[in-house]
C-alpha cells in the first residue's frame, strides 16, 4: 500500500514537472516570435502609440502653442518691454516703482488733447500748467495691469512721464521733453501737469541693437506664457571706436563677446541676439479679464542658467 502511495506521489510530481516545462516553452515561444515581430507587430505596437499620445494630450491638453505676435498679448509686451528687460517683475504691478507707473500708464493712456485745459499760474513762460482728470491715469494702469490694482493718486505726484508725440503735437507742445505732476486735487480728482516748452539733446552713433526675441508664446486656459532670449550690453567710447562687452545676464558677469567698431562705420553694424546661443530666458505672464476678455500683465521674471 505504502509503494503504491509514493508512485501516485512520483506520478503527481511528474506531471507537474512536465505542465511547468510546457508553461515555459510556449512563453518562449511567444516571446521570440514578438521580439522578431512575428506577431503583435502592429497591434501591440498601435496600442502602445496610442497609449503614449493619450498621456501626453492628457499632460499638455490646456497647452496650445500661439502666433508670437498674438494680439492677445503682443501690445502689452510693447508697452512694458522696457520695464521687464532688466528687472524681475514676479510680482506683477507691485514691483513696480510709483514713478514707473506714472511713466507707463500716461504714456500708454487714451488721452487726447480735449483732455488738457491749460490754467495760468505766472510759472515761467517756458513752462506751461496743465490740468487733467487723473482717471485718465488710472483706466490705463487697470488695462495693463487689471482691475484689481491700487493706485494712490498722490504718489504720482513729483513723477516725471512723457507721452506719445501725436499728442503733444496735439496740444502745441512739439519740443517739450514731458511733463510732471505737481499737484493732485482730491476734490475733482485732477493733476496739475508743467511741461517745459523747449527740449534739445541728441544720442551718440550706435550700431543697430536687437538685443531680445519672442521664442515662444503658449496659452493655457486663462493664461498666455511668453518667453524669449536676451543679451546684455555695455558700450565704452575709445578715441573713435565704440566697444561693446556682450553679456549673458542681466548683471553683467557672464562676458559672451567683445565688439569694436569705428564711430564712422557702426550705424551699419547690427548686434544680434540670434548670434549667441548663451543668453537670459524672460518669461511673461498674461491673465484673462473675464470680464472685458483681455489680456493683462501678470509677472515677469529673468532667469539666466
Amino acid at each position: 500500500m505504502m509503494e503504491k502511495n509514493e508512485i501516485n506521489k512520483s506520478n503527481k510530481i511528474l506531471i507537474v514537472l512536465v505542465v511547468v516545462l510546457f508553461i515555459i516553452i510556449i512563453g518562449m515561444g511567444v516571446y521570440i516570435a514578438y521580439d522578431k515581430k512575428i506577431i503583435f507587430s502592429s497591434s501591440m505596437n498601435e496600442v502602445l502609440d496610442k497609449n503614449t499620445t493619450k498621456r501626453k494630450n492628457s499632460d499638455n491638453e490646456d497647452f496650445k502653442d500661439i502666433d508670437l505676435n498674438s494680439n492677445d498679448f503682443i501690445n502689452l509686451y510693447n508697452k512694458l518691454e522696457d520695464y521687464t528687460y532688466m528687472n524681475n517683475r514676479t510680482n506683477g504691478y507691485y514691483d513696480f516703482l510709483d514713478s514707473e507707473k506714472t511713466t507707463i500708464g500716461f504714456y500708454n493712456s487714451d488721452i487726447k488733447s480735449s483732455d488738457f485745459t491749460r490754467v495760468d499760474n505766472g510759472a515761467p513762460t517756458n513752462v506751461i500748467t496743465y490740468n487733467v482728470k487723473a482717471d485718465v491715469l488710472s483706466k490705463s494702469l487697470k488695462n495693463i495691469f487689471g482691475d484689481d490694482i491700487n493706485f494712490n493718486y498722490e504718489l504720482a505726484i513729483g513723477n516725471f512721464f512723457n507721452l506719445k508725440k501725436e499728442v503733444y503735437e496735439a496740444i502745441g507742445m512739439v519740443n517739450t521733453c514731458g511733463g510732471e505732476i505737481s499737484s493732485y486735487d482730491l476734490n475733482s480728482n485732477t493733476y496739475y501737469i508743467n511741461m517745459n516748452n523747449g527740449c534739445g539733446g541728441s544720442t551718440g552713433p550706435s550700431a543697430k541693437l536687437i538685443t531680445r526675441r519672442i521664442i515662444s508664446a503658449q496659452k493655457s486656459n486663462d493664461t498666455i506664457t511668453v518667453k524669449e532670449k536676451a543679451i546684455y550690453l555695455e558700450a565704452d567710447f575709445n578715441d573713435n571706436n565704440i566697444i561693446y562687452k556682450v553679456y549673458s545676464d542681466k548683471d553683467h558677469k557672464n562676458l559672451i563677446d567683445t565688439l569694436s567698431y569705428s564711430e564712422d562705420t557702426v550705424y551699419n553694424e547690427t548686434i544680434n541676439v540670434d548670434n549667441y546661443s548663451e543668453t537670459s530666458t524672460i518669461t511673461h505672464t498674461y491673465k484673462l479679464n473675464k470680464t472685458t476678455n483681455q489680456y493683462y500683465f501678470a509677472s515677469s521674471e529673468i532667469n539666466f542658467p
